[in-house]
This record gives C-alpha cells, sequence and structure tokens, in this order.
C-alpha cells in the first residue's frame, strides 16, 4: 500500500509539473485551428503534379556521402493502392541502403487532390540493424 500511495504522489507531482510549467506558451498537440479538412471526393485517382508526377513502374535511384558512408536510396512507384482516410493513394517503396546495408525499407502514400496538389499521407516504416527488423520509428 505505502508503494501505491508513492506512485500515486509522484504522478501528481508529475502532472502538475507539465500542466504548470511558467508563462511561457506551449505548443498544441492537437488544434483543431490547423486541422486540414480532408474529403476523400476531393482527391483524383492520379498524381500527376509536373513537380512530383508519380508513374506506375518509374524507379528512381539517388546516391551520396554521408558521415557514416555511401548511402544510396532505390524508390519504386508501385501498381497498388492504400486506402487512407477514404483517399484512394499510390504506394512508393523507398529503400535506403549505407554501405549497401539495407538500414530502412517503406512504403509511404500519395494523394494528389482536385488542385493539383500532393498530399503525404503517411507511411509503413521498417528500419533494419544487421539485416533484422529493429522498429518500426517514423511511421
Amino acid at each position: 500500500m505505502i508503494k501505491l500511495r508513492i506512485f500515486h504522489c509522484t504522478l501528481i507531482v508529475f502532472v502538475l509539473n507539465v500542466s504548470c510549467d511558467g508563462d511561457e506558451p506551449r505548443p498544441k498537440v492537437f488544434d483543431l485551428d490547423y486541422m486540414a479538412h480532408v474529403y476523400p471526393e476531393n482527391f483524383v485517382a492520379v498524381i500527376d503534379n509536373p513537380f512530383m508526377p508519380l508513374t506506375v513502374g518509374s524507379t528512381y535511384h539517388y546516391t551520396g556521402e554521408t558521415a557514416g558512408g555511401t548511402e544510396t536510396v532505390d524508390i519504386e512507384i508501385l501498381p497498388e493502392t492504400k486506402m487512407v482516410m477514404g483517399i484512394s493513394c499510390m504506394v512508393v517503396l523507398d529503400r535506403a541502403y549505407l554501405n549497401d546495408e539495407l538500414i530502412e525499407e517503406t512504403y509511404d502514400w500519395y494523394a494528389q487532390d482536385k488542385d493539383g496538389n500532393v498530399w503525404y499521407m503517411g507511411e509503413a516504416v521498417d528500419n533494419y540493424v544487421g539485416g533484422v527488423v529493429d522498429n518500426h520509428y517514423g511511421a
């Protein structure tokens, strides 16, 4: 019973510290004033924005030097789609390698609205260490 009381008191102190942190404004975690209003009927089936056309079957290969060595990124526009918030999104496979070892594989989801804006709708991430999935941070 004593341990429970100590935990309870610690929790109360923590909550008070978080909620009474001086006069500085705190960023809002969830603010409806800045939420985009997403309506599936405002999206189109293709992504043909001239700055980011996503043509099924297209592939891209990038290579660069980093502090950790040579990093390469391979991107492929897949023929599949993913439903996100009622919107059919194109799926893009993105694989990153460091010194030829796979370090990250993501499936990214994009959609285009009727005005031609391309929206990044999320991703599923696998982060690798030593050739094995280590975590999904960033998803």
